[in-house]
């Protein structure tokens, strides 16, 4: 991985797998719990649109979210982020996707790929993100 940083991956009943670096058996509290802390709090406080309590309580388990553009949200930002970490041809490390993550980017008109994930421009980030794995 590129500058060393460890990601650190929670596995649900199927655990994470490579093909690319998604697995629909990931529980979603193991979703927002790997986003929390690779991409910190904030940023997935932000993805999510929800506080700090409400994604702490999605981490233990306890809850659920309400809607479902919150659970679409965490579940894009997983998909995106195990994608560009798990490349098999040159995987980033957490740091570096998490820099992305906050950058601006200009496919997504200089709005950074989380700001977009918040948005509901989720398709768009991972288009994004498959440039930024291309090389571009």
């Amino acid at each position: 991985m590129g500058d060393g940083a460890t990601t650190r991956t929670r596995h649900g009943r199927g655990g994470v797998t490579g093909s690319p670096g998604y697995d629909l058996e990931t529980g979603f509290s193991d979703m927002v719990s790997v986003l929390n802390d690779n991409l910190g709090p904030a940023l997935t406080q932000l993805i999510a649109g929800k506080d700090r309590q409400t994604t702490s309580r999605w981490m233990s388990g306890k809850q659920l979210p309400k809607s479902l553009e919150p659970e679409r949200r965490i579940r894009a930002a997983y998909q995106i982020f195990m994608f560009l970490t798990h490349d098999p041809q040159a995987p980033q490390s957490a740091h570096t996707v998490r820099a992305w993550f906050m950058g601006m980017n200009g496919q997504l008109d200089d709005m950074s790929p989380a700001e977009a994930i918040a948005a509901n421009r989720t398709r768009e980030a991972m288009a994004a993100a498959r440039a930024y794995r291309a090389g571009g």
